[in-house]
This record gives C-alpha cells, structure tokens and sequence, in this order.
C-alpha cells in the first residue's frame, strides 16, 4: 500500500487492546506492527459516508478517513462489529434469497458487540481520578492497562473506554491550562501602581529635581535601585544616585524640570520631562540649555524605582552647551 496514513492513538489504543503480546513491545514497534498489518490488508466493504474498511490479517477491521491526500485511521472494530455497522446502516443485506428459491433461512450472525453499559458514579470518579492521576504522574500505556487490570477493570471493554475518555479529557484540560499559564508568563505585568499613584509619584520626583536636593531624587530610587543615561555606566544604590544628581544640579544652579507626559506599558512606566538651566557652575561655559527626553521606569515590590533608563538627543545637548559635556552622572 504506497498510500499515506496516519494513525491516531486511539487508534493505536484499540489495535493494542485486542493484542496481548503488544504489551512487550514499545510504543514506536507496536506502530511498526500496526503499519505492517496496514499494509497488509484487504477492503472490506465500506461504511456510509467517507470511511474505508480495511480487514487486516489479524481480523481486526481498520476505519479509515481520507482528507488531502491523507488516510486517517480513526479507530479498530472486531470484524464482527464491522459487519454489523454495515448492516445497521443498509450498506451490507441482513438476510439472503436466492433467486427462484423459496425463502431461506437467515444465516447465524457473528455476535454483535454491545452497546457499553453506562458507567456507575462510583466507577466513573474513580475513572476520573486514576485518569488524572496516571497523567500527573506520566505513566504510559501500558502501565495504565496494567493499573485498570490490578483494580478490576477491562481495559478493552467499556469501562477502558470510559476510562481513556477521561484520559483524554484531563489531558486536553492540562495542555489548555499549560499553553493558558506559558501565555500569562509572556503578558508583562503591571507596574502594581494606578494611574493616579504613578502620576502622584511622578509630579513628586519632577518637584524633587527642581528643589535642588539630591537626596530627594535619590529617595525614589530602592536601596540598590539604578539609573542609567543613554546606554552608559549606571548609578546604583542611592548614594551613587544623590551623587550624580548633586553634579548636575551643582552645574545647573537654576535648573527647572517640568513633566511633559506619563506613559504605560505592561510593567514600565515612562517619564516624559523638559529640562531648562544656566549652565554656570564651576568650569560652566555659561550657556543656557533646553532639551527633552524621557526616562523608562520599574518599580519593585515597595513601589519605588528599581530601574530607570534614561534617553535624550546628547548630541542636541552638547551643542546647545557649546563646548565638553558637564562632567556629572546624569544628564535628563
């Protein structure tokens, strides 16, 4: 058979449930037994609809779906169950004449698989819990036939049905649940302030910067908080940070900052400001400077900045300046 075909695990489930000496071999050389036994086999009538029977050498008959090009097989019957789905669906006579003969008696019929019984409460809670428990604890097939079989159970019969529907159903529920948790990693968090505090927040560290005490800049900041200006060395903990704010202030003894805009997203916030100043501290070229940029906050879990990235046009800067960059660790 040069067709392509597919085989689902149930399947593989059914073809192996109807196999005792499948039990020894491995789940890639029980696949290999499947396919040979495909590509051995014969039709067999035909379902309505667009199934295909196939009767295999062992007798067992294979269901097949096609779809592009692809055969599909969806499940096993006994050769028995088989016929009779034929029969029940007008596809295969349940009685035979001979032509100008008087009516013959019905031939003797295979039996018929039943109907599964349903499934008390009881069995099916603890159905429900081996399932969830066999899949908690990644136990194969093999071993969760064995486990039915300890307790009482036929895994080919309905109850095993039963039983790997439950399976599938806890299995299905954990992939959702894992793609539902691997997608709440991938969202960013928020920054654990409302608006209305991040804003309080940022007017206070505006105000802080224009009163010209950098131990107030510097109070925002966690104890081994951060802050870095267009990609350079950072200044961490809070005296590094008092430092360099003390600089720049020193250099710009009239400096006037003021809060452009406040943006969120996921758990930064980002501080738009405008700095305006004389630049006439020690060594000053005397020049005065306006420039805009913006710094990228995050917060730790006592609300205050953990890091801030700060970004401006430094080359905008320095001409307005009109000769070195101030010697200081921050420039807003």
């Amino acid at each position: 058979m040069a067709r392509r075909l597919a085989i689902t695990d149930h399947a593989l489930d059914r073809f192996a449930e109807r196999h005792p000496e499948f039990d020894g071999l491995s789940p890639d050389e029980g696949r290999q037994v499947f396919h040979a036994e495909l590509e051995r086999g014969v039709p067999f009538g035909g379902q309505l609809g667009h199934d295909e029977l196939l009767l295999l050498p062992s007798g067992l008959v294979a269901v097949i779906t096609w779809d592009d090009g692809v055969g599909v097989v969806k499940t096993i019957l006994t050769r028995a169950h088989a016929i009779a789905n034929m029969q029940a669906q007008g596809v295969l006579p349940t009685a035979y004449r001979h032509r100008g003969r008087p009516a013959a008696r019905r031939p003797a019929e295979e039996p018929r698989e039943p109907d599964p019984p349903a499934v008390t409460p009881r069995a099916e809670r603890e159905l429900r819990q081996l399932a969830e428990q066999h899949l908690s604890q990644g136990i194969g097939r093999k071993e969760r036939n064995a486990l039915l079989r300890q307790l009482g159970y036929d895994p080919a019969g309905p109850v095993g049905d039963a039983y790997r529907a439950m399976f599938r159903a806890a299995r299905e529920a954990k992939q959702a649940a894992d793609r539902e948790e691997a997608l709440r990693k991938q969202r960013r968090p928020d920054p654990g302030l409302t608006r209305a505090q991040l804003t309080e927040l940022a007017a206070r560290y505006t105000a802080a910067w224009c009163s010209h005490e950098p131990q107030r800049v510097a109070e925002f900041f966690a104890v081994n908080g951060s802050l870095t200006i267009n990609r350079g060395a950072p200044a961490t903990g809070r005296a590094a940070i008092a430092a360099a704010a003390e600089g720049f202030m020193t250099a710009f003894p009239d400096l006037v900052v003021v809060m452009n805009g406040l943006g969120v997203s996921g758990p930064t916030v980002y501080y738009h400001w405008t700095l305006t100043g004389t630049n006439t501290g020690a060594g000053g070229t005397g020049r005065r400077v306006e420039i805009s940029g913006y710094e990228e906050w995050s917060f730790d879990g006592d609300g205050r900045i953990a890091r801030s990235l700060g970004y401006f046009d430094e080359a905008a800067y320095r001409a307005q300046l009109a000769g070195p960059p101030t010697p200081c660790g921050y420039h807003p």
